[in-house]
């Protein structure tokens, strides 16, 4: 951890001790009114407290996600309100007590402005809990890390329908690579004719997998998320916004967590 990084508290916990340490502080929060980005079928645990005034955000309607999703659809936690994650337009600055985005920050191509979204719709003292996927126990291992520089390069960007596209389109291969690497020991095969059909294959395909939550644009190792957090705390969100980085301990790691104090 950088000396940056003193103000951060760093957490080695598991999983359900790093979410009872955020339920407890959402649990004491002024603001009971969470919301929830991409739930889909596994939403997060929340104070009790909340339950009645939480509000669960995705991309499409329930019976779209099931057709989407068929291989969880009995388990699909029905959106209440429909926008795009990344932006979240139609929620009012402010306005939320806290927000959980367990497992979405990697389908957002434009991750920097994703979080400022994200922070925006929070009240002043709110929280909003950030959780990624562990990229070396994933079939994102064999990708090389997302670097500090390719995030500001998205994020300068203007977006549109057009530029957005594009951005899938440059994200495909390593999308393929990572395809390719699911069920491999020894990682993707080698053969680049297999490789060239399989991103053929995903450009046919581009829409759908739009709809269905996208690929994952950005990958991160434990240290990696610790410098993206360092250069997000000091440069773009003001230094003391991050307020706690977590991971799994052990030699398997599953999830990477950052929690984010509205200032």
């Amino acid at each position: 951890m950088s000396s940056k990084m003193a103000s951060v508290q760093r957490i080695e916990v598991f999983r359900p001790a790093f979410y009872d340490m955020f339920l407890s502080h959402a649990g004491r929060c002024a603001f009971s009114d969470g919301l929830e980005v991409g739930a889909l079928h596994n939403p997060a645990r929340i104070p009790t407290g909340c339950k009645s005034s939480m509000l669960y955000v995705d991309q499409a309607t329930s019976g779209e996600l099931q057709r989407l999703y068929p291989e969880v659809t009995k388990r699909i936690r029905a959106p209440s309100s429909l926008d795009d994650g990344g932006t979240l337009a139609k929620i009012a600055t402010e306005s939320r007590g806290f927000l959980i985005a367990s497992h979405v920050i990697e389908h957002m191509p434009r991750t920097v402005a994703a979080i400022r979204a994200w922070l925006r719709v929070v009240r002043r003292g709110g929280l909003v809990l950030i959780t990624a996927p562990y990229q070396c126990v994933t079939f994102d291992e064999w990708r090389l890390s997302t670097h500090w520089t390719h995030f500001l390069a998205d994020d300068r960007v203007m977006p549109s329908n057009t530029t957005i596209s594009r951005m899938w389109e440059e994200h495909l291969p390593e999308w393929t690579l990572s395809h390719m690497s699911a069920g491999q020991k020894n990682g993707p095969t080698g053969d680049p004719s297999s490789f060239n059909s399989t991103l053929a294959f995903f450009k046919t395909e581009l829409e759908n997998l739009k709809r269905r939550g996208g690929i994952h644009f950005h990958t991160w190792t434990r240290s990696s998320w610790a410098d993206f957090w360092n250069h997000m705390d000091k440069k773009v969100l003001g230094s003391g916004t991050v307020r706690a980085l977590g991971w799994s301990p052990g030699p398997i790691m599953i999830d990477l967590f950052a929690v984010l104090v509205k200032r």
